[in-house]
């Protein structure tokens, strides 16, 4: 065989197997891409807000644990806040019908254009969930300010990837909060929500922490019941709530596993934008530092709720002696 012919022979194999080379990438594949469970994984966003179980006017349950846009408050027309009096859940209304499809998240369609879609319950679940509070990307020891949240909100993580359910616990996605004695854990509810539909058109995997926990929830998941949430920052200015993800296992140092996407193929990866600290062999920590409210914020440092207590249920009793 000549030269040339031996040359052509090397450039038509390497065009036939060239496409195989790049496929499975971060875009374009659909086996390795973004929601295949197996892409690598990055901390997008994070958010707060306030959750809540959402019904439409006819009092179908459409879906639970939904974080809402903090300032989102009865209306009269479109939106009802209430409380579930037995759960202590929160609850929101939208009167309009759910026509059976959600439009917007949890992996069940596309984002409604809330000006042109036709589907009212859609459109007005859209805008619930539009303007959450974002949380600043600042670690610990960066300068002031930090984002505050209201003690009893819901922190929403979303990730770049869909998450593996078995990797998420106290020690892979750790919540500290500071009191007199240094950080200490604070126990939350993980909710996994995998499938929903970012603003970039691609599923992704989210995480909401909760720390308010009933206690029908504090006796299915063994941890205390809480009603109040956070406890309340000492200042305006010092962050006082941490979320910490390690990004690599060390079971000398008692990291025994870490979060990973679906198929395990990838930990968090941290980005140039993530405030990092260190483990004790020196693996970088993805974290995030803000405070929570206190007396001298709004509300009192809590979720403003403009609903009147009212009596559930009377009980009769005779004091016969006071010890």
């Amino acid at each position: 065989m000549s030269m040339l012919r031996l040359f052509g022979f090397i450039f038509a194999v390497g065009l036939l197997f060239l496409p195989s080379c790049f496929s499975g990438g971060v875009s374009g594949s659909s086996t390795n891409g973004a929601g295949s469970g197996k892409a690598d994984l990055f901390l997008e966003r994070v958010e707060w807000g306030r959750m809540v179980d959402i019904l439409d006017s006819s009092g179908v349950l459409v879906a639970e644990d939904v974080v809402i846009r903090e300032g989102l408050q009865t209306d009269g027309v479109n939106f009802t806040l209430g409380l579930n009096p037995l759960t202590q859940t929160g609850i929101l209304t939208i009167h309009h019908v759910f026509l059976g499809e959600l439009g917007y998240e949890d992996g069940l369609g596309y984002e409604y254009d809330t000006g042109l879609n036709p589907d009212m319950f859609n459109n007005f679940l859209y805008e619930a969930r539009h303007g959450r509070a974002a949380v600043a990307s600042k670690g610990q020891d960066s300068p002031p300010t930090f984002s505050m949240i209201a003690r009893n909100g819901a922190l929403r993580l979303e990730f770049s990837e869909l998450l593996d359910p078995a990797t998420v616990n106290r020690e892979t996605v750790q919540v500290l909060i500071r009191d007199t004695e240094g950080w200490v854990n604070q126990e939350v509810r993980y909710e996994i929500h995998n499938g929903v539909v970012g603003d970039d058109g691609e599923p992704k995997g989210v995480l909401i922490l909760d720390p308010t926990v009933s206690m029908f929830e504090a006796e299915d998941l063994q941890i205390p019941e809480n009603g109040v949430g956070f406890s309340a920052s000492s200042d305006q200015v010092e962050p006082n709530l941490l979320i910490r993800i390690p990004t690599a296992p060390d079971p000398v140092f008692g990291q025994n596993m870490v979060l990973t996407n679906l198929q395990g193929t990838s930990s968090l990866v941290p980005q140039a934008s993530d405030p990092l600290e260190y483990s004790d062999r020196y693996d970088p920590i993805v974290v995030r530092a803000l405070r929570t409210g206190n007396t001298a914020d709004p509300s009192n440092g809590f979720l403003l709720d403009l609903d009147r207590p009212s009596l559930v249920a009377d009980f009769d009793a005779t004091i016969l002696t006071v010890g």
